[in-house]
C-alpha cells in the first residue's frame, strides 16, 4: 500500500504515483466520477464514439470557419466558433451534457 493511504489498481503503476476511483454504491463520493457505470465492469466507462463524433462535428466546423477565413480574409466566422467552442467545453466541464 503507498504512503499516502490509497490503494494501487495495477501492478506496473510507478511507486509514488496512486491511482483511485470511487465505488458505484456508496453515498458519498470523494472526487468526481468521469463516465458511466456499466453492470459487469469495475470501473466507469465512457462512449468513445460518441466523444469521436462530437470531436470530428466539432473540427469541421472549426476548419470551415479556418477555410472561410482564409478565402475571403473575414475573420467573424472564426470568432463564431470560438465562442462555440468555448461554450462546448464549460457545457461538458459542468455536466451538463453527457457523451
Amino acid at each position: 500500500m503507498p504512503a499516502n493511504g490509497g490503494t494501487r489498481l495495477y501492478s506496473d503503476t510507478p511507486v509514488g504515483i496512486v491511482i483511485g476511483m470511487t465505488e458505484s454504491s456508496g453515498a458519498s463520493r470523494a472526487r468526481p466520477v468521469i463516465g458511466e457505470w456499466v453492470a459487469g465492469i469495475e470501473v466507469p466507462v465512457i462512449n468513445e464514439r460518441a466523444v469521436r463524433a462530437s470531436a470530428g462535428l466539432l473540427f469541421l466546423v472549426g476548419f470551415s470557419a479556418w477555410l472561410f477565413g482564409v478565402i475571403t480574409s473575414e475573420l467573424q466566422p472564426m470568432r463564431a466558433f470560438g465562442v462555440l467552442f468555448a461554450v462546448e467545453m464549460y457545457v461538458r466541464l459542468l455536466g451538463l451534457l453527457t457523451v
